[in-house]
């Protein structure tokens, strides 16, 4: 068995997972892309109050048997803003991740 490769992946591990998974900038990041996908494949032109939701199911590291999954729920105005970045955000933006 490869103990020196099981140390190493615990040590990134333990390096690369937030203090707080509750706030994960990866994840925030990943839905981001998630969401832009699926509005681009969205039929155009969407209504304003358009939003999108995501599932991320996400394995344990250390557990194989526990699951993180998680929903989001993003409205375009927030997909908006990140492309015009120029524009006054709008007061509530509408970025929800639940776990």
């Amino acid at each position: 068995m490869d103990w020196l490769g099981l140390w190493r992946a615990g040590l990134l591990n333990l390096c690369h997972t937030p203090k707080e998974p509750e706030k994960d900038p990866f994840l925030v990041a990943l839905v981001i892309a998630l969401v832009q996908h699926e509005r681009w494949y969205a039929v155009q032109p969407l209504p304003s109050d358009s939003s999108f939701t995501v599932c991320i199911l996400v394995a344990g590291a250390w557990r194989p048997r526990l699951f993180h999954l998680y929903v989001a729920h993003v409205q375009a105005r927030f997909l908006d803003k990140l492309d015009f970045l120029s524009q006054e955000p709008v007061v509530d933006l509408g970025l929800d991740i639940d776990h």
